[in-house]
């Protein structure tokens, strides 16, 4: 594992599938791609930061006009009781 500062946001020592998902989220940012955290845009570090803190499962919901993704949004998925 490794540390990685991102802006005003530091990952810290987190696996590297998390590492691997800040790379993927930073490049669709790159690309023009909207990125969301429950539908309020975030950044790619605040997005890992949240999905590796709340130790919670997120579904990502990929967004597209048809050819490119536009949007993709990190959705909480809530146990069911």
């Amino acid at each position: 594992m490794r540390e990685r500062n991102s802006g005003n946001y530091t990952l810290g020592f987190y696996s590297e599938e998390a590492h691997q998902l800040y790379e993927m989220l930073d490049r669709y940012m790159r690309e023009g791609c909207r990125l969301e955290l429950e539908g309020k845009e975030e950044m790619p570090e605040q997005i890992v930061a949240a999905c590796v803190r709340e130790r919670s499962n997120y579904m990502m919901d990929f967004i597209d006009d048809g050819r490119k993704i536009k949007t993709i949004d990190f959705i909480r998925v809530r146990d069911q009781e």
